[in-house]
Protein backbone atom coordinates (compact mmCIF):
# COMPACT_ATOMS: atom_id res chain seq x y z
CA UNK A 1 0.00 0.00 0.00
CA UNK A 2 1.42 3.36 -0.75
CA UNK A 3 0.41 6.18 1.69
CA UNK A 4 -1.61 8.76 -0.16
CA UNK A 5 1.03 11.23 -2.19
CA UNK A 6 -0.57 14.41 -0.40
CA UNK A 7 -0.04 12.63 3.10
CA UNK A 8 3.57 11.60 1.97
CA UNK A 9 4.47 15.01 0.76
CA UNK A 10 3.38 16.11 4.58
CA UNK A 11 5.42 13.87 6.14
CA UNK A 12 8.49 14.76 3.81
CA UNK A 13 7.67 18.14 4.91
CA UNK A 14 7.79 17.47 8.30
CA UNK A 15 11.36 16.00 7.87
CA UNK A 16 12.55 18.95 6.55
CA UNK A 17 12.06 18.33 2.88
CA UNK A 18 10.72 21.01 0.36
CA UNK A 19 7.59 20.41 -1.30
CA UNK A 20 5.53 22.26 -2.99
CA UNK A 21 2.40 23.96 -1.67
CA UNK A 22 -0.35 21.73 -2.20
CA UNK A 23 -3.90 20.82 -2.47
CA UNK A 24 -6.38 17.73 -2.85
CA UNK A 25 -8.85 18.05 -5.55
CA UNK A 26 -11.90 15.92 -5.66
CA UNK A 27 -13.94 18.34 -7.49
CA UNK A 28 -14.28 20.79 -10.26
CA UNK A 29 -14.96 23.61 -7.39
CA UNK A 30 -12.30 22.08 -5.54
CA UNK A 31 -9.74 22.63 -8.38
CA UNK A 32 -11.03 26.41 -8.22
CA UNK A 33 -10.63 26.84 -4.78
CA UNK A 34 -7.29 25.27 -4.81
CA UNK A 35 -5.95 27.53 -7.89
CA UNK A 36 -7.55 30.07 -5.83
CA UNK A 37 -5.26 29.26 -2.77
CA UNK A 38 -2.16 29.01 -4.92
CA UNK A 39 -2.59 32.23 -6.68
CA UNK A 40 -0.42 31.86 -9.70
CA UNK A 41 0.28 29.01 -11.79
CA UNK A 42 -0.56 25.50 -10.62
CA UNK A 43 -0.10 21.99 -11.84
CA UNK A 44 -2.44 19.54 -11.93
CA UNK A 45 -2.72 15.48 -11.31
CA UNK A 46 -4.12 12.37 -10.22
CA UNK A 47 -3.10 10.85 -6.92
CA UNK A 48 -2.29 7.29 -6.98
CA UNK A 49 -1.46 6.72 -10.91
CA UNK A 50 2.04 5.82 -12.34
CA UNK A 51 3.67 7.27 -15.25
CA UNK A 52 1.46 9.77 -15.16
CA UNK A 53 3.60 12.63 -17.22
CA UNK A 54 3.72 9.77 -20.09
CA UNK A 55 0.02 8.86 -19.82
CA UNK A 56 -0.57 12.91 -20.27
CA UNK A 57 -2.56 12.79 -17.12
CA UNK A 58 -0.33 16.01 -16.02
CA UNK A 59 -1.98 19.51 -16.94
CA UNK A 60 -0.95 23.18 -16.08
CA UNK A 61 -3.36 25.48 -15.74
CA UNK A 62 -2.91 29.20 -15.05
CA UNK A 63 -6.49 29.96 -14.29
CA UNK A 64 -9.17 28.67 -12.44
CA UNK A 65 -11.63 27.79 -15.20
CA UNK A 66 -8.62 25.93 -16.59
CA UNK A 67 -8.01 23.85 -13.34
CA UNK A 68 -11.65 22.93 -13.61
CA UNK A 69 -11.67 22.00 -17.43
CA UNK A 70 -8.71 19.91 -16.25
CA UNK A 71 -10.26 18.35 -13.31
CA UNK A 72 -13.30 17.41 -15.38
CA UNK A 73 -11.26 15.33 -17.99
CA UNK A 74 -9.16 13.07 -15.37
CA UNK A 75 -12.14 12.54 -12.19
CA UNK A 76 -13.74 9.51 -12.72
CA UNK A 77 -11.15 8.06 -15.88
CA UNK A 78 -10.40 4.10 -15.70
CA UNK A 79 -6.46 3.75 -15.73
CA UNK A 80 -5.55 0.30 -15.59
CA UNK A 81 -8.37 -0.49 -13.50
CA UNK A 82 -7.81 1.97 -11.15
CA UNK A 83 -10.69 4.38 -11.15
CA UNK A 84 -9.07 8.34 -10.49
CA UNK A 85 -10.96 9.86 -7.92
CA UNK A 86 -8.91 12.48 -6.79
CA UNK A 87 -6.01 14.80 -7.77
CA UNK A 88 -3.71 17.11 -6.31
CA UNK A 89 -2.99 20.35 -7.60
CA UNK A 90 0.19 22.21 -6.67
CA UNK A 91 2.46 25.47 -7.12
CA UNK A 92 3.90 24.82 -10.48
CA UNK A 93 8.11 24.77 -10.31
CA UNK A 94 10.36 24.63 -13.38
CA UNK A 95 12.98 22.64 -12.38
CA UNK A 96 16.44 23.37 -14.10
CA UNK A 97 17.72 19.82 -13.45
CA UNK A 98 15.31 16.85 -12.24
CA UNK A 99 17.08 14.34 -9.60
CA UNK A 100 15.84 10.46 -8.70
CA UNK A 101 16.48 9.53 -4.95
CA UNK A 102 14.92 6.38 -3.19
CA UNK A 103 15.74 3.39 -0.16
CA UNK A 104 14.10 0.73 -0.75
CA UNK A 105 14.03 -2.98 0.22
CA UNK A 106 16.79 -5.43 -2.19
CA UNK A 107 15.14 -8.86 -1.06
CA UNK A 108 17.35 -10.76 -3.78
CA UNK A 109 20.43 -9.48 -1.49
CA UNK A 110 18.30 -9.27 1.53
CA UNK A 111 20.19 -5.42 2.01
CA UNK A 112 18.56 -1.88 1.82
CA UNK A 113 19.27 -0.06 -1.23
CA UNK A 114 20.23 4.19 -1.46
CA UNK A 115 19.66 5.26 -5.37
CA UNK A 116 20.41 8.57 -6.14
CA UNK A 117 20.73 10.01 -9.98
CA UNK A 118 18.77 11.75 -12.92
CA UNK A 119 15.49 11.89 -12.95
CA UNK A 120 12.17 12.63 -14.61
CA UNK A 121 10.73 10.55 -17.40
CA UNK A 122 13.50 8.21 -18.08
CA UNK A 123 13.53 6.66 -14.92
CA UNK A 124 10.06 5.51 -15.30
CA UNK A 125 11.52 4.24 -19.05
CA UNK A 126 14.51 2.22 -17.50
CA UNK A 127 16.60 4.57 -19.10
CA UNK A 128 18.35 6.61 -16.43
CA UNK A 129 21.87 6.00 -15.05
CA UNK A 130 21.19 5.31 -11.16
CA UNK A 131 23.57 4.46 -8.56
CA UNK A 132 23.27 2.20 -5.73
CA UNK A 133 24.50 1.82 -2.27
CA UNK A 134 24.00 -1.52 -0.65
CA UNK A 135 23.85 -1.65 3.16
CA UNK A 136 22.37 -4.00 5.94
CA UNK A 137 19.97 -2.21 7.82
CA UNK A 138 21.37 -2.88 11.40
CA UNK A 139 25.10 -1.12 10.10
CA UNK A 140 22.86 2.10 9.13
CA UNK A 141 23.38 4.56 6.86
CA UNK A 142 25.04 7.94 7.40
CA UNK A 143 26.30 11.12 6.10
CA UNK A 144 29.45 9.85 4.61
CA UNK A 145 27.46 6.81 3.03
CA UNK A 146 25.07 9.65 1.36
CA UNK A 147 27.99 11.84 0.00
CA UNK A 148 29.56 8.52 -1.28
CA UNK A 149 26.43 7.76 -3.44
CA UNK A 150 25.59 12.09 -4.21
CA UNK A 151 29.43 12.17 -5.60
CA UNK A 152 29.26 8.63 -7.55
CA UNK A 153 25.56 10.19 -9.06
CA UNK A 154 27.62 13.42 -9.79
CA UNK A 155 24.82 15.71 -8.47
CA UNK A 156 25.99 19.44 -8.21
CA UNK A 157 23.44 20.55 -5.14
CA UNK A 158 25.77 17.96 -2.72
CA UNK A 159 24.74 20.08 0.63
CA UNK A 160 21.30 19.88 -0.79
CA UNK A 161 21.26 16.55 -1.66
CA UNK A 162 22.89 15.06 1.43
CA UNK A 163 20.40 17.15 4.05
CA UNK A 164 17.10 15.28 1.36
CA UNK A 165 18.79 11.49 1.51
CA UNK A 166 19.21 11.83 4.88
CA UNK A 167 15.63 13.24 5.53
CA UNK A 168 13.77 10.22 3.44
CA UNK A 169 16.52 7.60 5.29
CA UNK A 170 14.93 8.48 8.64
CA UNK A 171 10.92 7.88 6.72
CA UNK A 172 12.25 4.75 5.53
CA UNK A 173 13.58 3.96 8.89
CA UNK A 174 10.56 5.06 10.85
CA UNK A 175 7.98 3.57 8.82
CA UNK A 176 9.82 0.41 8.68
CA UNK A 177 9.12 1.02 4.76
CA UNK A 178 9.48 -0.77 1.37
CA UNK A 179 10.59 2.22 -0.04
CA UNK A 180 10.65 5.66 -0.25
CA UNK A 181 11.04 7.64 -3.46
CA UNK A 182 11.30 10.78 -4.60
CA UNK A 183 10.80 11.26 -8.72
CA UNK A 184 11.43 13.76 -9.77
CA UNK A 185 13.57 15.85 -6.76
CA UNK A 186 13.84 19.18 -8.92
CA UNK A 187 16.25 22.34 -8.72
CA UNK A 188 14.53 25.17 -8.15
CA UNK A 189 15.33 28.89 -9.59
CA UNK A 190 17.19 29.42 -6.06
CA UNK A 191 19.45 26.21 -6.73
CA UNK A 192 16.94 24.64 -3.74
CA UNK A 193 15.88 21.12 -4.24
CA UNK A 194 12.70 20.10 -4.03
CA UNK A 195 10.57 16.93 -4.04
CA UNK A 196 8.04 17.21 -6.81
CA UNK A 197 6.80 14.05 -5.91
CA UNK A 198 6.44 11.51 -2.71
CA UNK A 199 6.01 7.66 -2.62
CA UNK A 200 5.80 5.69 0.82
CA UNK A 201 5.27 2.37 0.23
CA UNK A 202 4.24 0.46 2.58
CA UNK A 203 3.68 -2.94 1.09
CA UNK A 204 5.13 -6.01 2.28
CA UNK A 205 7.01 -4.10 4.87
CA UNK A 206 9.70 -6.08 6.51
CA UNK A 207 9.34 -4.78 9.50
CA UNK A 208 9.13 -8.29 11.66
CA UNK A 209 6.53 -7.33 14.26
CA UNK A 210 3.27 -8.90 15.54
CA UNK A 211 1.03 -7.28 12.93
CA UNK A 212 2.49 -10.29 10.63
CA UNK A 213 2.34 -12.83 12.82
CA UNK A 214 -1.74 -12.53 14.20
CA UNK A 215 -3.05 -10.91 10.84
CA UNK A 216 -3.89 -7.40 12.60
CA UNK A 217 -1.88 -5.42 9.74
CA UNK A 218 -3.27 -7.61 6.89
CA UNK A 219 -6.75 -6.93 8.35
CA UNK A 220 -6.05 -3.04 8.26
CA UNK A 221 -4.05 -3.02 5.29
CA UNK A 222 -7.52 -4.19 3.53
CA UNK A 223 -9.41 -2.04 4.77
CA UNK A 224 -7.08 0.40 2.91
CA UNK A 225 -5.86 1.76 5.93
CA UNK A 226 -1.88 2.47 6.41
CA UNK A 227 -0.86 0.12 9.75
CA UNK A 228 3.00 0.05 10.79
CA UNK A 229 2.97 -1.93 14.26
CA UNK A 230 6.17 -0.25 15.87
CA UNK A 231 6.00 -2.61 19.53
CA UNK A 232 5.36 0.28 22.15
CA UNK A 233 2.20 0.30 24.41
CA UNK A 234 -0.09 3.29 23.50
CA UNK A 235 -1.92 2.36 20.51
CA UNK A 236 -2.84 5.42 18.43
CA UNK A 237 -5.64 6.19 15.38
CA UNK A 238 -5.60 8.87 13.48
CA UNK A 239 -6.65 10.39 10.05
CA UNK A 240 -3.70 11.55 8.00
CA UNK A 241 -0.24 9.86 7.58
CA UNK A 242 1.06 13.30 8.49
CA UNK A 243 -0.97 14.01 11.58
CA UNK A 244 -0.26 10.75 12.97
CA UNK A 245 3.46 10.65 12.46
CA UNK A 246 3.19 14.01 14.53
CA UNK A 247 1.71 12.36 17.27
CA UNK A 248 4.19 9.50 17.17
CA UNK A 249 6.50 12.11 18.25
CA UNK A 250 4.41 14.12 20.51
CA UNK A 251 3.91 10.74 22.34
CA UNK A 252 8.11 10.08 22.44
CA UNK A 253 8.90 13.32 23.41
CA UNK A 254 6.41 12.48 26.26
CA UNK A 255 8.07 9.82 27.32
CA UNK A 256 5.68 7.43 26.10
CA UNK A 257 6.00 4.04 23.74
CA UNK A 258 3.66 4.53 20.44
CA UNK A 259 2.54 0.93 19.75
CA UNK A 260 1.74 1.21 16.12
CA UNK A 261 1.19 3.73 13.10
CA UNK A 262 -2.20 3.89 11.82
CA UNK A 263 -3.64 6.50 9.18
CA UNK A 264 -7.70 5.84 8.81
CA UNK A 265 -7.71 8.97 6.03
CA UNK A 266 -11.65 9.99 5.74
CA UNK A 267 -13.18 7.26 8.46
CA UNK A 268 -16.62 7.30 9.41
CA UNK A 269 -18.17 5.71 12.55
CA UNK A 270 -18.27 1.96 11.33
CA UNK A 271 -14.88 2.42 10.40
CA UNK A 272 -13.33 3.97 13.57
CA UNK A 273 -15.36 1.35 15.48
CA UNK A 274 -13.56 -1.56 13.54
CA UNK A 275 -10.03 0.09 13.40
CA UNK A 276 -10.61 0.54 17.46
CA UNK A 277 -11.89 -3.85 17.54
CA UNK A 278 -9.01 -4.78 15.35
CA UNK A 279 -6.09 -2.81 17.29
CA UNK A 280 -7.45 -3.64 21.05
CA UNK A 281 -6.93 -7.28 19.80
CA UNK A 282 -3.25 -6.21 19.78
CA UNK A 283 -2.67 -7.00 23.19
CA UNK A 284 0.03 -5.25 25.61
CA UNK A 285 -1.47 -1.73 25.58
CA UNK A 286 -2.00 0.42 27.90
CA UNK A 287 -4.27 2.95 26.08
CA UNK A 288 -5.50 3.95 22.83
CA UNK A 289 -5.03 7.67 21.83
CA UNK A 290 -7.73 8.50 19.30
CA UNK A 291 -6.94 11.59 17.02
CA UNK A 292 -8.87 12.53 14.44
CA UNK A 293 -9.89 15.93 13.08
CA UNK A 294 -12.97 15.56 10.84
CA UNK A 295 -13.07 17.61 7.63
CA UNK A 296 -15.76 16.20 4.68
CA UNK A 297 -16.79 13.59 7.48
CA UNK A 298 -18.24 14.27 10.77
CA UNK A 299 -17.06 14.34 14.47
CA UNK A 300 -20.43 13.09 15.78
CA UNK A 301 -20.38 10.00 13.29
CA UNK A 302 -16.85 9.44 14.80
CA UNK A 303 -17.81 9.66 18.35
CA UNK A 304 -20.85 7.03 18.03
CA UNK A 305 -18.18 4.43 16.92
CA UNK A 306 -15.88 5.21 19.79
CA UNK A 307 -19.29 4.74 21.97
CA UNK A 308 -19.94 1.68 20.77
CA UNK A 309 -16.24 0.13 20.67
CA UNK A 310 -16.21 1.09 24.52
CA UNK A 311 -19.84 -0.24 24.93
CA UNK A 312 -19.55 -3.23 22.86
CA UNK A 313 -15.80 -4.67 23.74
CA UNK A 314 -15.20 -2.92 27.29
CA UNK A 315 -11.53 -2.60 26.45
CA UNK A 316 -9.35 -3.03 29.81
CA UNK A 317 -7.15 -0.38 28.57
CA UNK A 318 -7.84 3.12 28.67
CA UNK A 319 -9.56 5.68 25.52
CA UNK A 320 -8.11 9.59 25.16
CA UNK A 321 -9.84 10.69 22.72
CA UNK A 322 -8.64 14.29 20.46
CA UNK A 323 -11.44 15.14 17.76
CA UNK A 324 -11.43 18.74 15.74
CA UNK A 325 -13.60 19.91 13.20
CA UNK A 326 -17.22 19.35 11.90
CA UNK A 327 -19.30 18.75 14.72
CA UNK A 328 -17.37 18.86 17.28
CA UNK A 329 -19.81 20.18 19.70
CA UNK A 330 -22.28 16.94 19.42
CA UNK A 331 -19.37 14.37 19.39
CA UNK A 332 -18.51 15.83 23.00
CA UNK A 333 -22.02 15.30 24.22
CA UNK A 334 -21.90 11.68 22.53
CA UNK A 335 -18.31 11.03 24.38
CA UNK A 336 -19.52 12.27 27.88
CA UNK A 337 -22.15 9.94 27.73
CA UNK A 338 -19.82 6.85 27.64
CA UNK A 339 -17.64 8.59 30.14
CA UNK A 340 -15.17 9.83 28.00
CA UNK A 341 -13.68 13.57 27.71
CA UNK A 342 -12.81 15.06 24.21
CA UNK A 343 -9.30 16.74 25.17
CA UNK A 344 -8.96 19.93 23.01
CA UNK A 345 -5.51 19.88 22.69
CA UNK A 346 -3.13 17.20 22.08
CA UNK A 347 -0.42 17.57 24.43
CA UNK A 348 -2.95 16.91 27.00
CA UNK A 349 -4.62 14.31 24.95
CA UNK A 350 -0.75 12.87 25.07
CA UNK A 351 0.04 12.88 28.47
CA UNK A 352 -3.39 11.40 29.48
CA UNK A 353 -2.16 8.68 27.08
CA UNK A 354 1.33 8.46 28.50
CA UNK A 355 0.12 8.62 32.05
CA UNK A 356 -2.56 5.77 31.85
Amino acid sequence: MNIKETDAKAIFKKEGIRVPLSFEVFSAADAIRGFNALGSNAVIKPIGIKGRGKRGLVSFVSSGDEAAEASMQMLGLNVDGHVIESLIIEERVDPSREYYFAFSLDFASAKAVAIAGNGGINVEDGKASLEKYYFDLGGGFGVDEANRLIEAAGIAEKEEASRLIMGIYKIFCAYGAETVEINPAGVDRNGKLIALDAVISLDNAQIGHDEVRDGIGARMRNRGWSYVDIGGDIGLVCSGAGLAMATLDMISMAGGKPANFLDLAQVDGDGLYEACCILSERGSMKAILVNLFAGLNRCDEMAEGVRRFVEDKKPGLKIVVRMAGNRVSEAEEVLLGCGIRNFADLESAVKAAVDA
